[in-house]
């Protein structure tokens, strides 16, 4: 029993690390599927989205941006979803 409670205490503090460390896990927007991590590591880096100021919110972000910014990015990397289903999915 003490192994188990230890084990939960264990998760528990390894959770509460990540959260604190800036661990999002995939990011839902708008109803469309964005995993963030993923799009860090591919792209090795944030301006590429987020533009010279770095990480933040994208102040420009919406519809509009995210369809022609994903879409045209994914169509020149040859990755990537480029229809409709393949960001916007059920969740």
């Amino acid at each position: 029993m003490l192994k188990l409670i230890s084990g939960f205490f264990i998760l528990l503090l390894l959770a509460t690390q990540a959260v604190s460390a800036g661990w999002e896990g995939p990011q839902k927007a708008s109803m469309s599927y964005f995993p963030h991590k993923l799009h860090q590591k591919n792209l090795g880096g944030c301006s590429d989205c987020h533009g010279e100021k770095g990480p933040g919110p994208i102040v420009q972000f919406g519809e509009k941006w995210a369809h022609d910014t994903c879409t045209e990015c994914h169509k020149k990397k040859h990755t990537g979803p480029v229809e409709c289903s393949g960001c916007h999915t059920q969740f």
